[in-house]
């Protein structure tokens, strides 16, 4: 009956600012401004308070029932939480699969402060290792992964470790054998490096084979050694790391331009010290991505105040820049990063009334973007998952998809389903 009851109602949120009042159309997608007695009658609908409504004057009803006819104040409430692709989950996993990721070795040069795999602080993950792919299993995800991806307009190929380059013997194999396997289809491959390991032949054989590839640098050198240091001597990658890529731009400059940058930032640093990596004359010309660290214990990560400062002004210039106020040359790398992500956001989402069947946003459908197979064969949704999880374990080359457990994760959101309803 409780349940009836709310789905009667309107489904919107309402709030206020010292500016003004207003409600959240959650089937439109739209804040609308109201004016302060509309938005008292609207509180008092939506608390169903009949003594308070029957206060309001005629003119107020009106406005109400003027939206209503306008299409706001909308009732439709979704009926089932299920997520869209499940009828299709077979169909998507047998012929479209969009990438494969490999894991190579789960072995590591570096031993970077915040890394999930390091030694110390993270026991719910796996540690760094000497396990390493074989030839015989990486041939098997290859094949599995053709006969998995016949619908796949643009099939590619992922090597992770660890450092995926301590295993470059295998990737070079693993290249020629899928090219012959994919013959006519365009495949591609994609790797994540320390750029620690980048000799002359690696970098003209990454060019050769138009790589897409990205580099983890975290900030000026002062940053960057804080975090990112050898195994053998905990001394910083830095100077090895700027070395080579000054190298990459001197051998390949039009594959140099394709490589970009995956930066990890540490929010108790200055946020203007951090940009002072993109005044390098390689390095500002390279795309950036960036994310925030983490600690896996669940801790919070300290902001500085001048991070935040920082970060927030450069983030309204980004704004600013993407309505033709500011120009874009201007904008610090990070914050364009920041940018991009929120106009990818944006063009997701959907616009019209809510359908009766609907899931939470976030999911992506387990197995389907970029499988991910690690050293022994067996099957994850990506590489930045949990690889010790259970619920997380997909199947593995030798016996296939686990297609109860990838559709539990899919409709993951039947956990908090009445909740999800009205949300």
């Amino acid at each position: 009956m409780e349940q009836l009851v709310k789905q009667s109602k309107p489904l919107i949120l309402t709030f206020k600012t010292p500016l003004g009042f207003y409600f959240y159309e959650t089937n439109r997608n739209e804040i609308v401004a109201v004016n302060e007695q509309l938005y008292k009658y609207i509180d008092a609908v939506m608390q169903d308070d009949e003594q308070e409504i029957h206060q309001f004057g005629e003119e107020v009803v009106c406005q109400y029932d003027d939206l209503k006819d306008c299409g706001y104040l909308c009732t439709n409430h979704v009926k089932e939480i299920r997520h869209p692709a499940t009828d299709e989950l077979e169909l998507f996993l047998e012929r479209k699969i969009d990438s494969i990721t490999l894991q190579v070795t789960q072995s590591c040069n570096l031993r970077c402060s915040y890394c999930v795999y390091s030694e110390d602080g993270y026991p719910s993950q796996r540690s760094h290792s000497e396990k390493m792919m074989s030839f015989e299993t990486a041939k098997k995800a290859v094949d599995f992964y053709f006969m998995h991806s016949m619908d796949t307009k643009h099939p590619n190929i992922s090597f992770y470790g660890g450092e995926p380059f301590l295993n470059i013997e295998l990737i070079k194999r693993v290249v020629d054998y899928a090219k012959k396997v994919f013959e006519g289809r365009n495949i591609t491959f994609t790797t994540t490096t320390n750029a620690t390991l980048l000799t002359d032949d690696l970098i003209d054989y990454l060019a050769e084979n138009k790589f897409n590839l990205m580099i983890s640098l975290d900030g000026p050198k002062s940053i960057h050694n804080q975090n990112r240091v050898f195994a053998v001597n905990r001394k910083g990658s830095y100077d090895t790391v700027i070395k080579n890529i000054g190298n990459m731009w001197k051998r390949h400059p039009e594959f140099a331009k394709t490589v970009s940058i995956s930066m990890v930032i540490n929010p108790e640093n200055n946020y203007e010290e951090i940009n002072r990596l993109f005044n390098d004359r390689y390095i500002k010309k390279m795309r950036c991505l960036h994310s925030i660290v983490e600690k896996d214990d669940g801790e919070m990560v300290n902001y500085a105040d001048e991070y935040v400062n920082g970060s927030l002004y450069n983030q309204f210039i980004g704004i600013l820049s993407m309505v033709g106020r500011f120009k874009k040359d201007g904008v610090r790398k990070t914050a364009i990063d920041e940018i991009e992500n929120m106009e990818h956001e944006m063009q997701k989402i959907r616009y019209g009334v809510l359908g009766d069947i609907a899931a939470p946003g976030g999911p992506c459908i387990p197995g389907k973007m970029r499988l991910f197979i690690d050293y022994k064969g067996d099957f994850f949704p990506c590489e930045r998952i949990n690889e010790t999880s259970e619920c997380m374990h997909l199947g593995s080359l030798d016996t296939g998809f686990d297609m109860n457990n990838i559709n539990s994760l899919l409709n993951i959101g039947k956990l908090t389903e009445d909740d999800c309803k009205d949300c």
